[in-house]
């Protein structure tokens, strides 16, 4: 896998800021998107890094299942000082983390060639943009030539001295008070900047030329310069994405910046799970492709007890409810008092649907417990596993498999689950 610092041919496009052990599963998603939206429309597949982000805290933990699968997590316990995320080198910390991901992981076959792959990339002294680079080669190696994806590192030269003239721009527009759609490198830090009157300002005070500074994008000026520079003709995006690359602002800052935007292709969404974890939850009726990986416990509880026993707390609450309110205005049609009553009702109503429901659980004790299982192993977190979970811990799983089995899968616009 190549990395360009300029483009001169029309491309697929999608990004993703570095992280650590390869980032969650959907940034794999992106990538293969990307090689498979490029193929499909001859057109050379880019992927950006965003190496200037300096949101450290959204990229600090990585997270994976042990050999109980429970959800553990190591995190890089370090002062980043603001700097942009593609300057961090790995020190120690890190790899005294690593090495905790390794003793808690579960052993298979694949554990070997991951922990080759990870500490082949994870060096002492190197930066964190080279470490994810290099890991993501040896992943994409396997399956793909050289020049099935390129990278791109936005803190390239070429690309820089192209931005500037754009964030002056932007710069020049802002309204007195407002904060500039760019940062400002500075001291090795990227800082935010407001423009003062006819001057610009950092949010301590502190005034600053434009012109001596490197400027770089925010998420309101990244997809213009983006689109410019790499000649995106389409861009797979997330649900977020997609909705604020179709706002309003998004389309003046392109009519203003006379940049025509990419056609924006919602990526893949999905997840993985195993033959034997599907077949489970078929059998029991309760999830299908669009809810399994959407649904936490409570959910699947509700469904099954709905389904082995027609029980629906939800429903027989909303009955009793309206059981409770005309009772009581009875009552009170023939002058009674009902403060009590009712209070008594509510509880007494209240205390039935939890005995129901605890005796049914009873009865599916075994079916329940697999159940919370599975739940917290594709619903970590409250959040779809392909959201938390590191494509390290899933190549541990999957091997070489892993890219395959998403490759031959994936289709854009898509919902679906992977079996493996």
């Amino acid at each position: 896998m190549k990395t360009i610092s300029r483009n001169d041919e029309a491309s697929v496009v999608s990004g993703q800021q570095i992280n650590l052990l390869g980032g969650p599963l959907f940034i794999l998603f992106k990538i293969i998107g990307v090689i498979k939206t490029a193929r499909s429309k001859k057109l050379k597949p880019i992927f950006w890094w965003e190496t200037n982000d300096a949101d450290f805290n959204e990229i600090k933990k990585s997270y994976f299942l042990d050999k109980e699968d429970k959800l553990q997590k190591i995190e890089w316990a370090i002062n980043s000082a603001g700097k942009p995320l593609g300057y961090l080198k790995i020190d120690s910390v890190l790899l005294k983390e690593i090495s905790f991901f390794f003793n808690n992981l579960r052993k298979t076959p694949h554990t070997p060639r991951l922990k080759e792959y990870l500490l082949g990339s994870y060096q002492l002294g190197k930066t964190l943009t080279e470490a994810n680079l290099k890991f993501y080669r040896f992943l994409l190696g396997e399956h793909f030539p050289s020049n099935a994806l390129n990278f791109f590192n936005p803190q390239s030269e070429e690309f820089i001295d192209f931005s500037k003239p754009f964030l002056l721009r932007e710069a020049l527009k802002t309204n007195h008070g407002e904060q500039v759609n760019a940062f400002v490198l500075k001291d090795d830090k990227r800082e935010t900047f407001f423009k003062i009157n006819h001057d610009y300002r950092l949010r301590r005070g502190e005034k600053i030329s434009l012109s001596e500074h490197t400027l770089v994008p925010n998420l309101y000026t990244r997809s213009i310069l983006q689109d410019a520079f790499l000649k995106a003709k389409y861009y797979l995006a997330g649900e977020s994405e997609y909705h604020y690359l179709h706002s309003s602002q998004m389309k003046a800052n392109y009519e203003f910046h006379k940049v025509t935007p990419a056609k924006i292709i919602r990526r893949f969404q999905g997840d993985i799970i195993s033959k034997e974890d599907k077949i489970f939850f078929q059998k029991q009726t309760i999830a299908n492709e669009k809810t399994i990986f959407s649904l936490p416990f409570h959910s699947f509880k509700r469904k099954l007890l709905l389904e082995k026993y027609g029980f629906d707390a939800l429903s027989l609450k909303k009955k009793l409810k309206k059981l409770k309110q005309d009772y009581v205005e009875k009552l009170k049609e023939n002058g009674l008092k009902v403060k009590k009553i009712e209070r008594h009702l509510y509880q007494t109503n209240k205390h039935l649907i939890g005995e129901k429901r605890k005796v049914l659980s009873e009865r599916s004790l075994d079916e329940l417990k697999r159940l919370k299982t599975l739940s917290n192993k594709y619903f970590p977190n409250n959040e779809p596993a392909n959201r938390v979970l590191s494509v390290a811990h899933y190549y541990n799983l999957y091997g070489k498999s892993l890219i395959e089995e998403i490759y031959q899968n994936y289709e854009n616009n898509e919902k679906k689950i992977i079996t493996s």
